[in-house]
Parts: structure tokens; sequence; C-alpha cells
């Protein structure tokens, strides 16, 4: 989904024609703008560092480590049966504080429900997150703000978060109200357009996609949200990422979930008004502290003078060449894959090297892109030594199997096979009980959302009043290695944002 296309021509329609009727319109009195431009060529200007501005920096900047790593050292093989061992491609990056220093620029599109349904609490809730964000961002940052109801409007330009920009973007934030339908395909063409027509793009940038409802015609919005972004996506230039938020158990999950996995980014379930403001600083917090975007990972057989083959390799599309999630400072992201060693007799030890990986990534301090590899290497045992268990490898391997068991759960659910999905899910959670790493920090998260995931996996009830949210949201967060809840993957700024956003809300 993270593209880096080069438009030189951008000729596609400026106006964006609405698919839903428009209904009634609600906006707020004094917002600034009636109707939508017919260009977003208005974003406002910004110095972006590119990699060939500065070669010194780009040489001295933070960097990424790879490597690869078997659950086994040594394998013991026999002529009787094949093997599988569990492995992973580690990405890691070094802490950073950003304190005092300086962070790649964000451009940040926020695209809001402000429909009735949003009348409670949560459009206030809403509000006061978003004037959080605006606290966080500095003059390097950009902020857009989109509102949706009947139909979407866009409330300002990209706007520099500086003093001036900070206090003309608060006073809209606080003019948004709610009323009229739900109409998300518009509000996400128009944030997606807003990203395709910018004259500048930042290092960084992320569409924010947050409601709490259906569709005004949800049996046709997944066919038409998938066009928006098969439309939209060749012609924003610079790498993005979309990250969803599902407020309460009446939004559209498996919407947001497939938008976010289109846009190689995280859904959120926000169960609770509680959850909001973890929610949105572990997002912020990220999008802050990239160092590394637009991953891409090719995993490759190597002769070896053994027969060995892929068993399972736990990626989006489960192929051995896919896209990594952003890499923020002082993280390791672990792609992990089953290697299946066929049934042969050894005679002696034997050092192989079955798999290479390619890796190649955008350094986000600078724009550049590199390209790193590295080998895994075994030795194939004859002696009859105890194997010794990497287990942090296990560790990820059952993170990375937690996530795909969800993943089937919720498409057994969603065809009404409940049974069988709680089955899965209790026999993973089960598994994983029984395993010498279930002491874990990690592992004791993935038990805890196996067991939410089976009791929303009970009936057609509890699907559809949670169950599917947090089964989704849990998949993704799992596979990403983020998430709306969960503290283990979280980072120094990530933990700060969240202790910021707790502070920003107890003076309210």
């Amino acid at each position: 989904m993270r593209r880096n296309l080069k438009v030189e021509n951008k000729n596609y329609p400026k106006r964006i024609p609405n698919i839903v009727p428009s209904g009634n319109l609600v906006r707020p009195p004094s917002a600034p703008e009636l109707i939508n431009p017919s260009s977003f060529e208005d974003d406002q200007h910004i110095v972006v560092r590119r990699p060939e501005e500065s070669k010194a920096r780009s040489e001295s900047t933070q960097d990424i480590e790879i490597s690869l790593k078997s659950a086994l050292d040594h394998i013991k093989l026999n002529p009787e049966e094949s093997r599988e061992v569990p492995n992973y491609l580690e990405i890691e990056s070094i802490e950073q504080s950003n304190d005092g220093g300086e962070r790649p620029g964000i451009d940040l599109v926020a695209v809001i429900d402000n429909s009735g349904s949003m009348r409670t609490d949560k459009i206030e809730l809403v509000k006061a997150t978003l004037e959080f964000m605006v606290t966080q961002l500095g003059d390097s940052d950009r902020l857009c703000l989109v509102e949706f109801n009947n139909q979407a409007l866009r409330l300002c330009p990209l706007t520099v978060m500086n003093e001036t920009g900070k206090t003309e973007v608060n006073r809209i934030i606080r003019n948004v109200q709610a009323g009229g339908g739900t109409n998300i395909q518009d509000g996400l063409e128009i944030g997606m357009r807003v990203l395709a027509d910018r004259r500048i793009e930042n290092n960084i940038t992320s569409l924010l996609l947050m409601s709490d409802g259906q569709d005004n015609e949800c049996s046709t919005i997944l066919q038409r949200s998938h066009g928006v972004l098969e439309n939209y996506c060749p012609k924003i230039r610079s790498g993005f990422t979309i990250h969803t938020f599902g407020y309460g158990a009446g939004h559209d999950a498996q919407l947001l979930d497939k938008i976010a996995e289109m846009g190689n980014g995280g859904f959120y379930y926000v169960e609770n008004n509680e959850s909001i403001g973890f929610a949105f600083a572990n997002c912020l917090g990220e999008l802050m502290s990239v160092v590394a975007d637009e991953i891409n990972v090719i995993l490759n057989l190597q002769p070896c003078g053994h027969p060995v083959q892929f068993s399972k390799i736990y990626s989006d599309n489960g192929d051995c060449s896919f896209k990594v999630q952003a890499l923020v400072s002082g993280a390791k992201k672990q792609s992990v894959f089953v290697l299946k060693y066929s049934a042969s007799q050894v005679t002696e030890d034997q050092r192989v090297e079955p798999v290479k990986a390619t890796v190649t990534y955008k350094l986000a301090s600078t724009g550049e892109v590199k390209t790193k590899e590295c080998q895994l290497s075994v030795v194939l045992s004859s002696s009859d030594q105890p194997e010794v268990i990497n287990q942090d490898v296990m560790v990820h391997f059952y993170r990375a199997k937690t996530a795909d068991v969800l993943k089937q759960a919720s498409e057994l659910a969603d065809q009404n096979q409940f049974q069988e999905a709680k089955s899965s899910v209790l026999a993973c959670s089960e598994e994983i009980k029984h395993s010498l790493v279930s002491e874990n920090e990690v592992v004791k998260a993935l038990l805890e959302d196996l067991a939410e995931g089976a009791r929303g996996l009970e009936s057609r009830s509890s699907w559809e009043s949670g169950g599917k949210a947090c089964v989704k949201s849990a998949h993704r967060g799992h596979m990403n290695q983020r998430s709306a809840k969960k503290s283990v993957y979280q980072n120094v700024l990530q933990k700060k944002a969240n202790a910021s956003y707790e502070v920003f809300m107890s003076k309210r």
C-alpha cells in the first residue's frame, strides 16, 4: 500500500461525484468553507529535507539493522520424518527520545465522523483528542481536518502547526457539531484527495479515519472504499499510512479493518471513552518516532545441499515478498516464517544458509532509500546433544500464529460458523498456555486477547455487539505489533504521548 511513484501530471477530475445522495447537510455555523474547492493545491508551504540536500546528515542519521534467527541453532534430522522449525526476520532500530532533537515532519489528515450518532459525548471526546493532537505537533508538521456526515467537507487546508496555525485549527475543532447521516466514502475520498493534491510532501504522511457507525449504503461501502483507494494511491507521490478508529460496538469493523490493511496502518477499536486516549496517543507517538518506512521484504530460499522449503509465512499476503509496518525508534519488527526440512540422514554437523532476506526501506529523516541483506545460518546436527530453543523466536511465532488464528476465526464468524471459530481460538490458547514461553509479557497479552475473542465468538449477538471489532482489531494489532490496548508494543515516545494525554485531559 505504500507507494513512491513519480506523478508528473495529475490529469484526474478535481471534483468528486457523490455516489450516495446528499440529503440534508449539517454544518457548523462558523465553518470556514461552504463547499469543497475544486482543487486542494493550497497546502501551506513547508521546507522538507531531501536526501540529496544533506549527504553528510544522511550518512550520520539513525539506521536500522536486520538479522535472521531460527528457533533452533542446531537442528536434528532423521531419515524417517521431516521437521518444521519457526524462524524470523528481525528489523531493529535504536531507541531515540527526540528530546531537543529534530524529527521528520508529519502531514496528517484527520477525517472525522460527525454524524448524528456522534451527538453524545463521543464528539466532544474526539474534539478534545484533536486538540491534544494539536499540542503535540510542531512547526515541521501540517494538519488538515475533514468532517463527514451525509457529505464530506474539508475544514482547512494542510496547515502548518505553528502558533498561528494551531490557533486557527483549534477554533475550527471547537465549532464541529454532530448531525446527519454517515457517508464514509466521501470522507475517505476527500482525505485522499488532500494527500494527492499536495504541492509539497512531508517525509511522514498519514490519514486518520474515525467513525462510530455504518455507512448510509452499508451493502456497497466496502467495494466503494476499495475503489477510492485504488484510484488515489497511485496519485500520492509519497509513502503514507491510513489508521482507522472505530468507536463503540456499532461501527463497521470489517470496513475499518480492511481500510487499515490497504493503508498499511492500524485498526484501533475504541471500546469505551477511557480507551480513546491510549489509541490516539499510541498512533500519534508512532508517527512522531518513525525511523524507517516503506519497508519491503523478499525472502529467498538458497541452495544449501539439503531440501528445504517454506511451510508457512506469516505476512499479510502469505507470500515470500511482503511489506512491513513502519519501524519506530527503539522498536523491533519480527516477520515470522516456518521452514520445513526434509527427512534425511546427517552423518556430520553441517552449517547451512537456507534463506536470504533482502530488505528495502526509506529513512524517515532524509527520505533516502536503502537496501540491506542477511542470511539465515543454522547447523544440521548429527549428534545427540540437546537442542537449545530460542525463546524470543518462539514468542513471536506464537504472536504471529495468534494473529493468524484470530483472522481465520473472524472469517468463520462472518460466515456464521461461530462454534468452529471459537474452537480454533481456544485450541490456540491451550497450545500457548502449555508452551515454555507462557510467562512472557507479550504471550500473556496474546492469551488475554484470545480469551476475549472467544467470548466475542459465542453467538451472532456477541459477535455484532463488540466481538467483531475486538477480534479484528486484535488480529491486526498483534500481526503488526501495534495495539489500541496493549502497552507491550509501545516505545518510549508512545508512552510519553499517553502520559501527556492524561495530563491534558485532567486539566480540561
